[in-house]
């Protein structure tokens, strides 16, 4: 019996879209997209701002606190979307109360929601779905930034391989298929770093049969590993941004139809547009990106091809990343510095940023890697 399951990527409502989901224009917002959306047996997308009922209430961090309102969610239950994966780096931008609207307003229209909880337990739990004949488990992760629960208050399920792993194992023993959605990976990056390739393959290793990757807002290739799919990027879902509407990577994306049938796992990936010169989401011809697909493909399949596209990459990125690390320079302002006569040269919003940079799984491996390359030891 064929089962097929739709997963989409980032989905936030932003400026020219915000109107159209106040107003409830599910059918200009997604168009031709409904139909792959409704026909699916489960469908998936990430959504990437929680929910404010009242007024913001941000917390501190690096980067926008994003937010949306009950219309957008109410928009996203209309269009078919039957699970929501909450794991992100948005999830916490509005505090615990934040966390805390978006998850009883999912509750309030029965929409499904996964890798997002009120405290760590909560969000660690892995959803399981009965879908015809078969279990389904569904296991959501983030890298780690500023959304991440703690035993005491809300947030996303984080990237930590040891739950991980346990978490893997265990779903194995009860459901028939486990697919693991992360969200994680370097934005505006088209390829997996080596680790995340490493990695991803360990989760299948493990019992995964599908791994999906969503966070880079550029669509990047796959991999079959195993006889299990592993897809490094599906891109923006529906995501308005201005500074890089039709940047050619922003507003192009995929959405991912797995389909499962007789022990046997098969796909199709459907390239969209979205949010470029207008503010929805179209479908495009199938080999609209098959060109730039064969060739990111080429690079993951080749671990050397990857280690010299992320080297390029960390280059590139090199003097960016230094001068945020280091605000002294030499050893005499170091001095200066120990003695109190510089002031507090780590303001606040620095030390925010370097907690992201070492704490987020991809942006340590940058650093990791601009390390290497520049100390060649």
């Amino acid at each position: 019996m064929l089962i097929s399951i739709l997963v989409a990527g980032d989905l936030v409502p932003h400026e020219r879209t915000v109107p159209l989901f106040e107003a409830h224009k599910t059918v200009y917002l997604f168009g031709d997209v409904l139909s792959l959306i409704q026909e699916s047996d489960f469908s998936v997308v990430n959504f990437e701002a929680p929910i404010v009922l009242d007024k913001p209430t941000p917390i501190k961090k690096t980067g926008p606190n994003l937010y949306a309102s009950l219309a957008t969610i109410e928009v996203v239950k209309d269009a078919g979307f039957d699970l929501l994966t909450l794991a992100n780096n948005h999830f916490r931008d509005q505090g615990q109360a934040g966390v805390c609207n978006t998850l009883s307003s999912a509750d309030s229209i029965g929409l499904n929601y996964v890798g997002g909880g009120k405290n760590l337990k909560e969000a660690r739990k892995v959803f399981y779905q009965h879908i015809k004949d078969k279990i389904f488990a569904f296991i959501n992760v983030c890298e780690q930034e500023f959304s991440i629960a703690e035993d005491g208050y809300g947030g996303s399920n984080p990237y930590d391989l040891i739950n991980i792993h346990h978490d893997i194992v265990e779903a194995k023993k009860k459901a028939d298929y486990v697919i693991m959605i992360i969200h994680g990976g370097i934005e505006h990056y088209q390829l997996p770093s080596p680790r995340m390739k490493r990695e991803y393959r360990y989760f299948v290793e493990l019992g995964a049969d599908v791994v999906i990757n969503h966070h880079q807002h550029c669509y990047s290739g796959y991999e079959i590993y195993r006889d299990k799919p592993i897809f490094y990027g599906l891109g923006n879902f529906c995501f308005d941004l201005k500074v890089l509407r039709n940047n050619g990577m922003w507003d192009k994306g995929w959405l991912v139809k797995l389909m499962f049938e007789d022990n046997k796992i098969g796909f199709t990936l459907f390239p969209i547009l979205q949010c470029a010169d207008f503010p929805n989401v179209q479908l495009l011809e199938r080999d609209a990106f098959s060109s730039t697909l064969d060739k990111l493909n080429k690079i993951i399949s080749d671990d050397n091809l990857l280690e010299e596209e992320y080297d390029k990459w960390a280059t590139k990125k090199a003097k960016r990343m230094i001068s945020r690390l280091n605000p002294f320079g030499n050893k005499y302002f170091d001095k200066l510095y120990k003695r109190g006569w510089l002031g507090n040269l780590h303001g606040t919003k620095r030390l925010y940023f370097t907690k992201c940079l070492l704490y987020c799984e991809s942006h340590l491996d940058i650093i990791k890697r601009i390390l290497k390359l520049k100390i060649k030891s």
